[in-house]
């Protein structure tokens, strides 16, 4: 593990054009209840340096493929390894924080790593949060997700290697080792939204670089609705029988 701590600087530093990507993505949304949009009042906005672990990683894999003619019936399993028999991605995160390791890795569109700056002098003043968890603990809750994207990584990169009239769909994995290559402590900056809608509070995540966003939002009450239809049709079959 690197021992210094290296910040990705905010691009995107004044509230009022955070404040107008917030109204946007609150216009954006789709399965709302009527009148959310008028009824949302923004209460925070808070600058936030979240921490994440941001590794290389090395896998070796051996991996069974579906084959398909595309212009035939036949169909086979074989066996596909890459020549050099490993695999690498670089620049993964994992995030180590209170308010980021809810959500999916890519939920909030990806941060540019080539700005890293050794911690010291950054653009926008903001909190800086610690890391909740070591990189062990991250690796082991994001393990699922990191084998998801992996396999993509792998699926590219098998695609290339086979024929141009093959089809290829994984059967299932033979084998697989994670390598630890490097990783470093990096503070990525995060504008945090706290919205209020009907009493209830909400949050939105605004990547302080590229200005793209996450949030939850409620949904449309359609089971309400429903039981409100059945009740009325009820009402009216019992009254057509007095």
């Amino acid at each position: 593990m690197d021992e210094k701590i290296y910040i990705v600087d905010f691009e995107i530093v004044e509230e009022k054009d955070i404040e107008e990507i917030f109204h946007k993505w609150v216009n954006s949304r789709k399965n709302v209840p009527l009148g959310f949009k008028e009824d949302v009042k923004l209460m925070e906005i808070n600058a936030h340096y979240a921490p994440c672990y941001v590794c290389d990683l090395n896998v070796s894999v051996d991996y069974n493929i579906k084959v398909q003619k595309r212009h035939g019936l036949r169909r086979g399993v074989s066996t596909l390894v890459s020549k050099k028999e490993e695999f690498s991605t670089k620049d993964y995160a994992m995030f180590s924080s209170k308010i980021l390791h809810r959500y999916d890795m890519d939920q909030i569109a990806p941060f540019d790593f080539s700005r890293m700056s050794i911690s010291g002098y950054e653009k926008k003043q903001g909190t800086k949060e610690k890391f909740s968890q070591n990189y062990e603990e991250c690796l082991q809750h994001y393990r699922g997700a990191i084998l998801k994207k992996l396999e993509m990584f792998i699926n590219s990169g098998l695609a290339k290697i086979n024929t141009k009239d093959m089809k290829k769909k994984f059967n299932n994995i033979n084998s697989h080792e994670i390598i630890k290559i490097s990783s470093h402590e990096v503070l990525v900056p995060v504008w945090v939204c706290k919205y209020s809608y009907k009493y209830d509070t909400y949050y939105c995540l605004i990547n302080g670089q590229n200005g793209k966003f996450y949030g939850l939002t409620p949904n449309k009450q359609f089971i309400s609705k429903i039981f409100i239809i059945i009740f009325i049709v009820i009402l009216i079959l019992l009254m057509g029988y007095t």
